[in-house]
């Protein structure tokens, strides 16, 4: 509950002396914001475990009276204490010293590069320290032994992806890293979206994680399609990683023109349930650029007489594209009409 307050943004109470936090792990940069107003004393355990340790900042963990710590092969914590009936095992990697012990994060969460031990869960609270990332997920390539890293930008994230370009993204995002962990733990493949599939436990599919580094993304998301005997119309959405963005142009992306007739001949088959053939088209004019992250309305509009395809495409009620294609039905026999 505390990690889903806007701490900036928020002035307690006179008579609130402090906060217990209890179970998982606050983010440090919002243990931070709380502690500049109030105290956060946070109890680390689970269900089978009880109460494991205790800290008061975001230093080393100390364990609780009555209870013994130690770690297996893999580092992975347990606890002997007097409210349990037998040591319980955790999956959690840490690392202890004279002064107490750090969480490294999930066993699963823990991977080795280059023969260095890295916290993927650690690197995601990195990023999500800078004003670009609102949500992030790193694992392994399922291809590569690099990390990748799915990311879903915050309004200032898509301001620079669109003004600069993913490149300019990417570079600053690595700048940032540079300065916080090791070469290994720096991402080398990227993705990028404004909101990450999270499922009600809040975790991510790693199917989907895998299908998304492995497939390029050549289609806008398309949503709300609706239909009459001759009309069409259906909502779209142009996805941060469509693969045409990449080089075009680097530095100020935006959808060709080309991919966005793709797509009205790509709709037009929903529509009129057949494969269309494209002879060429009429009154053609492109008038504002579709850019990354822009949502949009196509409209179709189908002369079957003439075999003509009256098409608009619009973001902000504004024109984008428009025109008239004429079109071959290749199921058809009918005649074409110049």
């Amino acid at each position: 509950m505390l990690g889903n307050i806007d701490w900036t943004q928020t002035i307690l109470p006179t008579n609130v002396s402090g906060f217990i936090s209890s179970g998982g792990v606050l983010p440090e940069s919002i243990a931070e914001e709380i502690r500049q107003q109030s105290v956060v004393s946070e109890i680390y355990g689970s269900t089978e475990t009880g109460p494991i340790a205790i800290r008061s900042d975001n230093s080393l963990w100390q364990k609780l009276p009555d209870s013994l710590l130690g770690c297996n092969k893999n580092d992975e914590l347990w606890i002997e204490a007097g409210w349990l009936s037998q040591r319980e095992q955790t999956a959690d990697v840490v690392e202890f010293s004279s002064a107490g012990f750090r969480l490294l994060g999930r066993a699963d969460r823990i991977v080795k590069l280059a023969d260095k031990r890295i916290s993927l869960a650690a690197i995601e609270n990195i990023l999500l320290q800078t004003e670009w990332v609102e949500d992030c997920y790193l694992a392994c390539h399922h291809e590569k032994s690099r990390l990748a890293a799915w990311i879903g930008l915050t309004e200032k994230g898509i301001e620079l992806f669109r003004e600069q370009g993913r490149r300019a993204l990417i570079s600053q995002l690595r700048r940032h890293l540079i300065n916080n962990v090791e070469l290994p733990a720096i991402p080398r493949f990227w993705r990028f979206t404004d909101k990450l599939p999270r499922n009600s436990q809040s975790k991510i599919s790693k199917v989907e994680f895998h299908q998304i580094f492995s497939d390029s993304c050549k289609d806008a998301k398309w949503a709300n399609p609706q239909q009459t005997d001759n009309e069409y119309s259906v909502t779209g959405k142009v996805p941060l990683d469509l693969v045409y963005l990449a080089d075009h142009f680097d530095r100020f992306p935006l959808v060709p023109g080309v991919i966005e007739l793709q797509w009205i001949c790509e709709q037009a088959s929903q529509f009129l349930q057949t494969n269309i053939d494209c002879r060429y088209f009429e009154k053609l004019k492109f008038q504002k650029f579709l850019r990354p992250n822009d949502e949009f309305l196509l409209q179709l509009k189908w002369n079957e007489k003439l075999h003509k395809l009256h098409f608009s495409l619009k973001t902000a009620s504004e024109p984008c594209c428009s025109g008239i294609a004429v079109l071959n039905l290749k199921s058809s026999n009918v005649e074409d009409h110049h």
